[in-house]
């Protein structure tokens, strides 16, 4: 039976549990691929005379976009784990954390069509996470619980 916002559901065994909406799902399961894929591409890259034309072209050490980049694909894959089991703490670091992301790389960087693109989903992203159903879902964390999505 649904109360409220949609979002809390009796299971079985007559317990109220919450159910992750899929957008987060959606969402926190791309932060967590997506740092992944920077993780392992990103150094290879880099290590390529391409990637490193681009380094000397801009500038900066190769030490510093590798440990750059490793600190954000961190922080978005924790974020994304954090979302998964429906801590806060994680929609709001990605939700703070990814505005400085992006000006720092394109500090570093330069401004190209790829950050077009990141603006723009991080836009749709901080919509679907600030919306009502969604904050009401990570402020009724439910102990324990486990992936209803399917």
């Amino acid at each position: 039976m649904k109360q409220g916002h949609g979002i809390k559901t009796v299971g079985r065994r007559g317990r109220t549990s919450t159910r992750r909406p899929r957008s987060v799902t959606v969402i926190a399961w791309y932060t967590i691929i997506n740092g992944l894929l920077h993780t392992v591409t990103f150094p290879v890259f880099m290590n390529t005379s391409v990637g490193l034309r681009v380094l000397h072209a801009v500038g900066i050490p190769l030490q510093v976009a590798v440990g750059w980049t490793l600190a954000s694909s961190a922080t978005h894959i924790t974020s994304g784990i954090a979302m998964l089991r429906q801590h806060n703490w994680g929609r709001l670091l990605y939700l703070g954390f990814v505005p400085v992301a992006l000006s720092l790389t394109i500090a570093l960087y330069g401004f190209h069509l790829y950050d077009l693109v990141a603006m723009i989903l991080y836009g749709c992203f901080f919509v679907v996470l600030t919306r009502p159903t969604v904050a009401a879902f990570f402020r009724y964390r439910t102990p324990g619980m486990r992936d209803t999505t399917s």
